[in-house]
């Protein structure tokens, strides 16, 4: 059970790496990235801060952005693949920035601002 802070906490700052994500990628590809691809970066961002904010397990802080950011961001990075892009490029880079992101998005919600999952109440 978790919080309504700590959903929209962590879903705003998803968003946010979401962005940042994309324009990374963005810049950091040889070839143009379409719209559709900086949408879909996006939107997963968003996706893993959601994620992290209504979980409840009980992972450590680090861990938790880790796993949820290799969770949503691995059929993100094997698309690009799919698309066209060369390992490197394309897998590795967008499943790198996922992790990054959920790491990122669970130290601000989590350490920084103090947005704790609630305890489970026992009946």
């Amino acid at each position: 059970m978790t919080t309504t802070r700590r959903i929209v906490l962590a879903t705003v700052f998803g968003a946010v790496f979401g962005l940042l994500s994309a324009w990374v990628a963005r810049s950091m590809l040889a070839t143009p990235l379409p719209w559709q691809g900086f949408l879909t970066i996006t939107a997963a961002m968003t996706v893993v801060g959601f994620a992290i904010g209504v979980n409840a397990l009980r992972l450590c802080w680090w861990l938790d952005g880790v796993v949820f950011g290799a969770i949503v961001g691995a059929p993100v990075a094997l698309s690009a693949v799919w698309a066209g892009l060369s390992w490197r490029q394309g897998f590795v880079l967008l499943l790198v920035l996922a992790v990054v992101s959920g790491v990122l998005v669970e130290l601000l919600t989590s350490v920084i601002l103090r947005a704790r999952k609630a305890e489970a109440r026992t009946p």
